[in-house]
């Protein structure tokens, strides 16, 4: 009766009907059989008690007044008999415990007196509320928080460790279901961009590692996402092409040239890789130059087209193409030290092509004035000076620097190994500025009333005090040292002369006597001096035996040209001199290199171009082979 009412239930479709053997609760199996088979509730009871989860909940049906949506939570039963629910009993059980041992049994509420925090306890504390503020003041003005949020997370970690109950609640490191705000973080390293409260985008790239440790984040801003998502990516490809400079604020242009100039070229002339005077057309070149065009920008965007522009001011107001050159040099050079030392990826300097030098115009003086030059000096102290700069065509500082234990009267043997060069004089005073104030030349103001002239001053004058500077001091000035009276260094040094150091000359016959007549001069007013002789054994001294100032031989050069009547001249063009005379006799080009002591051959070839004697001759052979009697 009762399968056949199933059967009808089943709506007599037997083809869906399930199979005895398919279904264990099916009621055509023998009850024998399903009573042993184990019963599903009991199973999950047995489960849910192996993980402590109440086998009795309670369905609550809680109604949302703003949708009207009802939903069923199950709420554990809290029985406290393990008959009932066994898992709720244990945890009534163990709660009624941890009360008793309170002291929820007693009739007065027991007091619990907790230890006295630490002073590095206290410390942390009052750190992590410093941290905290300063994380405000951050977000605050549009800044990254990320190192200050790591740096908080550590203090809360550190502060568990040392003891203390319970953690300092933060924006940033709450604990979720406390009441704290969870900051989304990402990943350490990863490039950050948001929108901070001043309206502008940021974005901050994790570039590497400090020296002291701290990550080195660099920082970009716009005004739209766009534009800093797209600077942001271009940090990020520096940084993985490796041209991302060193972390620290770019020096400009007048920055680091100062720093080159005054650090590593002054080790260089210390060291004697550099010589003094070098170093002095350095900075003159640069404190005209450089600094006025370029001082301003900054290294990192030095662009080629910065360079372009100031060599064509430069040009324009006649300077000559081979100063630019060396300005290019200069700049060239600093800028190779600076990419070096990782403050910029790349030199500008060799991004243009670099000035072309002219030839200088060379005005060498002719036999006859030489000769005269030559007989004017004979009276003159130091007249064999001349004749070794005309005969030799050494230098000045190498001529300065000649010494008596290098010249062999007998042999005519000379050696020119050394120069004599002022080293540049050095403050010893604290205020430079203020110690160089009488010196200062600033630049005057339009339509200037300082500077006037008399009304008998010629139309022409150049008057000091008369006209304004033309070149002035610049601003924050601290030239000026060898006035300071407590100055330093400014001494004569002797160095390595410049090409070639063992530069070794044979002077001609005719020189030996003079030099010997020169020697017994020399030797007398040593004998006469006494004491104050200063013995430097220099050819070429003072009267009192010591080094030559540059600039006192300077002006004797001066007026030994207008006693002879000879036009004016370079007192290097005394070396053309020699140089084109040695062309004109007919010296090989190698053999007057050599004796120049010039490091390449195209700086003498030169002199071949002014020898007018032997085009004259050249001239005359071609006019006798065309027109002359065979």
């Amino acid at each position: 009766m009762t399968d056949t009412t199933d059967a009808n239930q089943a709506g007599g479709d037997q083809a869906i009907s399930p199979s005895p053997s398919s279904h264990p609760t099916n009621r055509a199996t023998p009850r024998a059989l399903r009573m042993a088979q184990p019963l599903a509730r009991e199973v999950v009871e047995e489960i849910a008690k192996q993980y402590d989860v109440c086998i009795r909940p309670i369905a609550l049906r809680p109604l949302d007044t703003y949708t009207g949506k009802v939903e069923t939570i199950d709420v554990p039963c809290g029985a406290t008999l393990e008959s009932k629910c066994p898992p709720c009993a244990k945890r009534n059980r163990q709660l009624r415990m941890a009360q008793c041992r309170e002291g929820w049994h007693l009739d007065h509420e027991p007091v619990n007196t907790p230890d006295e925090a630490d002073d590095y306890q206290r410390y942390l504390v009052e750190l992590r509320a410093d941290a905290q503020a300063w994380r405000d003041e951050a977000e605050k003005a549009g800044e990254d928080t990320t190192d200050l949020d790591a740096a908080i997370g550590d203090l809360d970690d550190e502060i568990n460790r040392t003891g203390m109950r319970g953690t300092v609640l933060g924006r940033t490191t709450a604990s979720p279901g406390r009441g704290g705000i969870v900051a989304d973080r990402k990943p350490n390293g990863r490039s950050s961009i948001y929108l901070g409260n001043d309206g502008y985008w940021h974005g901050w790239v994790t570039i590497g590692i400090k020296p002291d440790g701290s990550p080195d984040r660099r920082h970009r801003m716009a005004k739209t996402e766009a534009e800093v998502t797209r600077r942001v990516r271009e940090l990020e490809g520096k940084r993985e092409a490796g041209h991302v400079s060193k972390p620290g604020r770019i020096p400009n242009v007048t920055e680091w040239i100062t720093e080159y100039l005054d650090v590593i070229c002054d080790r260089l002339v210390a060291s004697g890789k550099m010589a003094p005077r070098t170093l002095e057309d350095y900075r003159s070149k640069t404190r005209h130059w450089i600094i006025p065009l370029l001082g301003r920008h900054r290294l990192d965007r030095l662009a080629p087209e910065h360079l372009d522009k100031a060599y064509a001011m430069m040009l324009d107001q006649g300077l000559s193409s081979s100063t630019v050159l060396k300005v290019h040099r200069i700049l060239s050079r600093a800028l190779k030290i600076a990419m070096r030392r990782g403050k910029v990826t790349k030199n500008v300097a060799t991004l243009i092509d670099a000035p072309v030098a002219a030839d200088p115009d060379l005005a060498p003086l002719t036999r006859n004035e030489a000769r005269k030059i030559l007989e004017a000096a004979k009276p003159r102290r130091n007249a064999a000076r001349w004749s070794v700069a005309l005969a030799l065509g050494i230098r000045q500082g190498e001529a300065l620097g000649l010494r008596w234990s290098f010249v062999d009267l007998e042999t005519g043997v000379i050696k020119a190994w050394y120069q004599a060069q002022r080293s540049p004089w050095r403050h010893g005073c604290d205020d430079l500025q203020e110690c160089g104030k009488e010196w200062h030349r600033w630049p005057c103001k339009p339509r200037c009333r300082t500077h006037k002239h008399d009304p008998k001053c010629p139309q022409d004058c150049k008057k000091r005090g008369h006209v304004c500077p033309t070149r002035t001091c610049p601003k924050g000035c601290t030239g000026h040292a060898d006035r300071c009276p407590r100055r330093t260094r400014g001494c004569i040094v002797f160095r390595q002369r410049k090409g070639p150091s063992r530069l070794t000359l044979q002077c001609p016959p005719e020189l030996l006597p003079i030099l010997r007549e020169h020697k017994k001069l020399q030797d007398a007013e040593r004998a006469d001096a006494g004491d104050l002789w200063g013995d430097h054994d220099l050819l070429f001294p003072t009267r009192r035996g010591r080094p030559m100032e540059h600039s006192e031989d300077y002006k004797m050069w001066k007026a030994l040209l207008k006693q002879a009547g000879v036009r004016e001249a370079r007192l290097h063009d005394a070396r053309h001199t020699a140089g084109t005379l040695l062309v004109e006799q007919g010296v090989h080009i190698r053999v007057a290199q050599e004796i120049l002591g010039h490091a390449r051959v195209t700086t003498t070839e030169r002199y071949t171009h002014v020898a007018g004697a032997l085009v004259q001759d050249a001239s005359e052979r071609m006019g006798a082979a065309l027109w002359g009697e065979s």
